[in-house]
């Protein structure tokens, strides 16, 4: 996606500059101090085809619009029908910035119903441009969205604006301002730039506008005070009895609609925004020139690529906020009961029932799928060691598969094991006859398979389940890493990874493509399997009054408090499987150039969710083996991993039968999983290319 941004290096400008950047979007960055003028028609016609605009630029003063009233109207409104111009002729989205347009409000908090009131030339301005923005959309079909933003402030905003002004004369001991009297709603330049991503990522329709602002309202002596208790040293405010012509005296936005349909919370309160502005002084600069450290909180620090990291950019806090405010943070609550309800319908599964963890979601699919002491599991040796301990869990043994060159289980060894070195038999239970397979060999009963999709990729499941169904072998999918992928080809076309077999278990650790810290989920279409599973992992309660248990329990249940970070999350899936998608091609466009390397392959079957994305070394052509190469990357501040150890080799499970393991040592010596993360930027990527392609 072409993002096109006037203004690009204004105040408002160059922090969303910098944002989009972190998240990948392809930037024309238009503003008059690259040579840019947005009133020029020749200028205009040399903007290349976007996708989206975000039209910032323009003048923006309301004491100097009463001097300049001529430039203000005819400089904004001439720029705004330019852009949308430009977005007729490419199709394109408009995301047009306003202010000030409500003027004297008759009633409190404003909302966008509220009408239109000229009090200056810079609203009256911004008036005609909204109402630009409306003849276009209705005319033209253009989708259009004005985000009206109330009282921006933060890091290298106009030091004469009332902040800089306030907090430069701090060490004085004296505050001089103009007017005390103006109430305001004031809203941090990072929260701005988060309803413009928004803004970006939301489907609209026709035009739209949303107030952009805290939905909260503060005086002057407010902020004096917030100062105060941060520098501990007493503060005189002075009013110097200087009104602004036409002065909006009391301004509060309601905000309830941008969080309602773009998903959007303001996440910085005021006495956090000005502590960082005293902390760090950085009232005059851009943020190219702001300490790494005062990034948005989910952003890498530059300095270091991690491998795979969350991201936190949505109703996280909003939702969390209401856990602790209602005093719901345990294993009850709302958030609990809708995060199963969303991840089944997200998934498609009749049933979903939410865990710790994943691994506690292979126990209880082991113990529900009837895997009884000595039984056996069969279990690839390429995964993470979860689903493995699971199995000695239950006290059952796992029997260890080859890898295919997706890292998946090797089905074509997988079903072949199943075929000629088992066998069925009878066993009566309470005088009923129930055919098991037994391994030939160790005489033990093979109750289930744990199909594992490593990285996201699907594993192709259409002949192993029939054979499974006929040799009464549950299937339980270990889908931790695959939310989100589908199948695209054969009998299971259209379903997600987790939904075949019996069971599917998710994860929702810190490194999974969405989390809540810790937990995980079972999915599954069977309606006793679904409450087995709730009354196994609630402690077995036969009478929760009582605390009568007739059944061994686990305290599985997953908490209110993450719950409601994973229905934030949730709502965020899309749009990182995007991402992920996205720089999945840019790694693999550049890789596959260098001699060496490539990207490992994935399947065409099915529609992965990209989770982890897999680098394969052929380390003569390359010249650094993929020990070599990951100290290299690391010195460099570039985070890698190589591929789990083999399960099969593991000192718990050496004595453990494996069958056939060939291709997955080959595998794992040439294999390095390379920085992944939602928020990686483009410019990370391109910082991993170019280490890579060092010798």
């Amino acid at each position: 996606m072409v993002i096109a941004v006037t203004g690009s290096k204004g105040f408002i400008g160059s922090h969303l500059i910098k944002r989009l950047k972190e998240l990948g979007y392809d930037l024309l960055e238009l503003d008059t101090k690259t040579g840019f003028n947005i009133i020029d028609k020749d200028h205009i016609k040399k903007i290349g085809k976007f996708d989206c605009i975000i039209h910032l630029a323009g003048k923006v003063s309301i004491t100097e619009s009463f001097n300049l009233a001529y430039d203000y109207l005819t400089n904004n409104y001439l720029g705004t029908l330019n852009v949308l111009e430009l977005g007729r002729k490419y199709d394109a989205k408009i995301i047009f910035a306003s202010s000030n347009i409500y003027g004297h409000p008759h009633y409190l908090p404003i909302d966008e119903s509220h009408p239109y009131q000229v009090t200056n030339p810079y609203a009256q301005s911004k008036i005609m441009g909204e109402q630009l923005c409306q003849l276009y959309s209705s005319n033209f079909g253009l989708s259009c969205i004005a985000l009206r933003q109330f009282n921006i402030y933060g890091p290298g905003m106009n030091k004469d604006s009332l902040i800089p002004t306030i907090l430069k004369q701090l060490s004085s001991g004296q505050v001089k301002v103009k007017d005390t009297r103006p109430k305001r709603d004031f809203i941090h330049i990072d929260d701005v730039v988060e309803a413009y991503v928004a803004a970006v990522k939301y489907d609209s329709k026709g035009f739209e506008a949303f107030n952009i602002a805290s939905g909260n309202s503060f005086y002057i002596k407010d902020i004096v005070d917030i100062c105060e208790k941060k520098i501990s040293n007493k503060i005189q405010l002075i009013d110097l009895g200087e009104c602004r012509k036409n002065e909006i005296f009391n301004i509060e936005a309601n905000i309830s609609k941008a969080k309602n349909k773009l998903n959007w919370v303001p996440k910085i309160n005021l006495e956090e925004g000005l502590s960082d502005m005293i902390d760090h002084s950085n009232l005059n600069r851009r943020p190219d020139d702001i300490s790494k450290s005062h990034a948005p909180k989910d952003i890498a620090h530059k300095n270091f690529i991690p491998l795979s990291v969350p991201s936190f950019r949505g109703n996280e806090w909003n939702y969390v906020k209401e856990c602790i405010d209602t005093s719901w943070v345990s294993s009850a609550g709302k958030f609990v009961d809708e995060f199963e309800h969303k991840i089944s319908e997200y998934t498609k599964s009749k049933y979903a029932i939410a865990c710790v963890n994943g691994t506690s979601a292979l126990h209880i699919s082991l113990l529900i799928a009837g895997v009884l002491r000595d039984d056996e599991v069969i279990v690839p040796t390429i995964t993470f060691i979860a689903p493995i301990n699971a199995v000695r869990y239950c006290n059952a043994y796992p029997v260890f598969m080859d890898a295919d060159k997706f890292y998946n289980i090797d089905m074509n060894k997988t079903i072949d094991f199943i075929l000629n070195e088992t066998e069925m038999k009878t066993v009566f239970v309470e005088g009923k006859g129930i055919a098991y397979s037994f391994n030939k060999k160790t005489k033990r009963r093979v109750t289930a398979i744990i199909p594992v999709h490593v990285f996201g990729n699907a594993v192709w499941l259409d002949d192993l389940h029939n054979i499974c169904k006929e040799r009464n072998i549950k299937i339980i999918e270990d889908a931790t890493e695959a939310l989100g992928t589908k199948y695209s080809d054969g009998k299971f076309k259209g379903k997600h990874a987790g939904t075949i077999g019996e069971f599917g278990c998710l994860s929702f650790n810190g490194n999974k493509i969405i989390t809540t810290g810790g937990g995980g989920m079972i999915i599954t279409d069977n309606q006793e399997y679904a409450a087995k599973a709730k009354y196994l992992t609630t402690q077995a309660k036969d009478d929760e009054a009582r605390f009568i248990h007739n059944s061994i329990g686990y305290n599985y249940r997953l908490t209110n408090i993450l719950a409601a970070l994973g229905l934030a999350q949730l709502e965020q899936l899309p749009d990182y499987i995007k991402i992920k998608t996205d720089n999945y091609i840019l790694y693999k466009e550049h890789i596959n150039k260098i001699i060496g390397l490539h990207l490992a392959e994935l399947p065409e079957y099915a529609n992965n969710n990209y989770w982890m994305y897999a680098l394969q070394l052929d380390n003569q052509k390359y010249g650094k083996d993929r020990e070599q190469l990951m100290a290299f990357l690391n010195k460099n501040n570039i985070q890698t991993r190589p591929v789990w150890f083999l399960n099969h080799l593991q000192k718990e499970f050496k004595n453990n039968q494996t069958y056939h393991i060939e291709n997955a040592q080959i595998l794992i010596n040439n294999t390095l999983n390379i920085p992944c993360s939602v928020s990686l930027s483009k410019e990370d990527i391109e910082r991993v290319i170019e280490k890579l392609n060092e010798r």
